[in-house]
Protein backbone atom coordinates (compact mmCIF):
# COMPACT_ATOMS: atom_id res chain seq x y z
CA UNK A 1 0.00 0.00 0.00
CA UNK A 2 2.81 2.42 1.05
CA UNK A 3 4.95 1.28 -1.73
CA UNK A 4 2.16 1.74 -4.60
CA UNK A 5 1.70 4.99 -3.26
CA UNK A 6 5.50 6.30 -3.48
CA UNK A 7 5.10 4.85 -6.83
CA UNK A 8 2.01 7.34 -7.57
CA UNK A 9 3.71 10.19 -5.97
CA UNK A 10 6.92 9.81 -8.22
CA UNK A 11 5.46 9.89 -10.91
CA UNK A 12 3.27 12.78 -10.06
CA UNK A 13 6.24 14.84 -9.65
CA UNK A 14 8.38 13.62 -13.44
CA UNK A 15 5.46 13.78 -16.09
CA UNK A 16 5.93 10.50 -18.02
CA UNK A 17 3.99 12.10 -21.10
CA UNK A 18 6.43 14.23 -22.93
CA UNK A 19 4.69 18.20 -23.19
CA UNK A 20 4.12 18.29 -27.02
CA UNK A 21 1.81 14.81 -26.49
CA UNK A 22 0.15 16.39 -23.72
CA UNK A 23 -0.49 19.51 -26.26
CA UNK A 24 -1.86 17.09 -28.98
CA UNK A 25 -4.26 15.25 -26.53
CA UNK A 26 -5.29 18.59 -25.23
CA UNK A 27 -5.92 19.81 -29.00
CA UNK A 28 -7.48 16.57 -29.88
CA UNK A 29 -10.07 16.78 -26.38
CA UNK A 30 -10.49 20.65 -27.25
CA UNK A 31 -11.73 19.32 -31.20
CA UNK A 32 -13.11 16.62 -29.48
CA UNK A 33 -15.59 19.18 -27.75
CA UNK A 34 -16.11 22.09 -30.13
CA UNK A 35 -16.70 19.13 -32.64
CA UNK A 36 -20.37 18.08 -30.11
CA UNK A 37 -21.05 21.73 -29.50
CA UNK A 38 -21.26 22.00 -33.10
CA UNK A 39 -23.33 19.62 -33.34
CA UNK A 40 -25.90 19.84 -30.33
CA UNK A 41 -26.22 23.29 -31.98
CA UNK A 42 -27.81 21.98 -35.74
Amino acid sequence: MEQRFRAISESQNRPQIPVKEQEKRSEMFATKVFNADRMLQF
